[in-house]
């Protein structure tokens, strides 16, 4: 999963423009699917938790 389908409504390039390359890839491949949902792994709560923008 890429980090700028959780964001749609930002293109990539301005993710680029924000973010480092690396910062961004490392995300990424933090990400994960579940129930066609994007999950990332909390390192405080040592869980998935659902990837989501905030309101």
């Amino acid at each position: 999963m890429r980090f700028d389908q959780l964001l749609n409504d930002i293109d990539r390039d301005a993710l680029i423009e924000l973010f480092s390359g690396a910062a961004l890839a490392a995300v990424e491949a933090a990400l994960s699917e579940k129930n066609a949902k994007p999950y990332v792994h909390c390192l405080v709560r040592d869980k998935p938790v659902q990837a989501k923008r905030a309101a």
